[in-house]
């Protein structure tokens, strides 16, 4: 089974929750309690995270973290590539891997994984963090605020 790092999983749900609390901080120790995610390994995320430029963190009291731009502005593609770097399906296709392979030129397997990856960074990269709180609010998954409860 193809499967995705916890790091990308948690650090998702990390930025749906900055992202549902509309612009005030967040601290680790509240996301980590809200989403069940052990605060050690979601600092790491975090921090990942604001490198990569996704979050700010806020000092002080109130403090913690927030989104550094608007949910519609972040992709998911760049969460997921902020925490594990480029997506590389198999050895030959990782731009980071220094990875020669004789076949590279006629690999029938390579041409239907260098198909999936591209699929798979296009649908991430058109997907924002926006649509995904909107469609989880739509779908129960999580719970609309006040502010939108008609």
């Amino acid at each position: 089974m193809l499967k995705l790092s916890t790091k990308i999983l948690y650090g998702l749900r990390a930025a749906i929750t900055i992202a549902q609390n509309e612009g005030a901080p967040l601290s680790a120790r509240e996301i980590s309690i809200s989403q069940g995610i052990p605060e050690q390994y979601l600092e790491q995320i975090l921090v990942k995270l604001r490198k990569a430029g996704i979050l700010v963190s806020v000092r002080g009291p109130g403090g913690g973290y927030r989104l550094s731009r608007s949910p519609e502005e972040i992709s998911i593609y760049e969460i997921a590539t902020g925490l594990e770097g480029p997506i590389g399906l198999a050895k030959c296709l990782d731009p980071e891997e220094d990875y020669e392979c004789d076949r590279k030129n006629n690999c029938i397997a390579r041409l239907v994984w260098s198909h999936l990856q591209e699929q798979i960074e296009n649908t991430l990269k058109n997907l924002s963090l926006k649509q995904v709180l909107e469609e989880a609010r739509d779908q129960g998954i999580i719970e609309p605020l006040e502010s939108e409860i008609p």
